[in-house]
């Protein structure tokens, strides 16, 4: 897990934005293959998930578990982002 990953998970936009800012790399998986955009979209963070997407996060992407950030989101009822994803070109 990276510095990214946490901050995506804690929903701490500011510290993602410095850290992508400063070259953190977006698609960089963790154990589970989970990216910060798994982690911002199973803790219901959307403006974390809209930063990782416009920096160029890939929404299709699966982890280890062959769920992507749309099934994590689902998963947690996030249904803000879902539409976010989905508008975004998830594969529904």
């Amino acid at each position: 897990s990276t510095p990214l990953h946490k901050a995506a998970a804690g929903g701490h936009i500011g510290t993602c934005e410095l850290l992508i800012r400063s070259g953190a790399d977006i698609t960089t998986k963790d154990k589970f293959q989970f990216t910060p955009l798994h982690k911002a979209a199973a803790g219901g963070h959307i403006g974390t998930c809209e930063l990782l997407i416009r920096s160029g996060a890939d929404i299709t992407t699966k982890d280890k578990f062959q769920s992507t950030p749309l099934h994590k989101a689902a998963a947690g009822g996030h249904d803000r982002i879902c539409e976010l994803l989905i508008r975004s070109g998830a594969d529904v």
